[in-house]
């Protein structure tokens, strides 16, 4: 038997039917979201994995909107470290608004203050990698290839032939000498193990 697809299956909940009035709520509902995230300070939140050597920092705004990062000193003295890339997030209905890059400019200014010489992070997204290219530059990038003993090869790519690639996934690599945190929004340090 065909069933009508414009007839309502039974057991379907009225609630998943799409109105006009459901498409407003939900337009409303995204745009005091942005205005909440507009109007608010990034929050950093620092935690100790290993003392004087290796923390890790979530800066956020609100409506689980985060970058995090682990901070690991290069040395003894603890004057440079290095700053490695776990994730950026933002909901799909807020994406496409500047919060992402937002987000990692306050990481990095938040990070330079600790020493931090270089961003390094594996990317698996097109979105994400733009917006780490809009931040520091598309020609302050390299790229290697990812490998289980850390020593990956370098890749001779430029920005937009990585953007090309099909499958991405690759290390990205930044040298924050190069980045100018000035403009950069300063985070509140909301917690700090430091």
């Amino acid at each position: 038997m065909v069933e009508d697809p414009c007839e309502e299956s039974p057991g379907t909940p009225e609630d998943e039917v799409v109105t006009p009035k459901t498409v407003v709520d939900e337009i409303v509902s995204t745009e005091r979201k942005l205005h909440e995230i507009r109007n608010a300070k990034p929050s950093a939140h620092w935690v100790t994995y290993v003392n004087k050597r290796k923390y890790g920092i979530v800066v956020s705004l609100p409506h689980n909107c985060f970058v995090s990062a682990t901070l690991q000193y290069l040395d003894e003295s603890c004057e440079r470290s290095s700053l490695y890339l776990d994730m950026i997030s933002v909901s799909d209905e807020l994406k496409k608004n500047g919060i992402g890059t937002r987000l990692l400019q306050s990481l990095i200014r938040e990070a330079k203050e600790f020493g931090a010489v270089k961003l390094e992070g594996n990317v698996t997204g097109k979105v994400a990698l733009a917006t780490i290219a809009k931040v520091c530059g598309e020609n302050n990038l390299q790229f290697f290839n990812r490998s289980l003993d850390g020593e990956g090869k370098k890749l001779n790519l430029t920005f937009e032939e990585t953007m090309n690639e099909e499958n991405l996934n690759c290390m990205v690599v930044s040298d924050l000498a190069n980045v100018d945190e000035s403009k950069f929004e300063k985070s509140i340090r909301a917690s700090s193990e430091l």
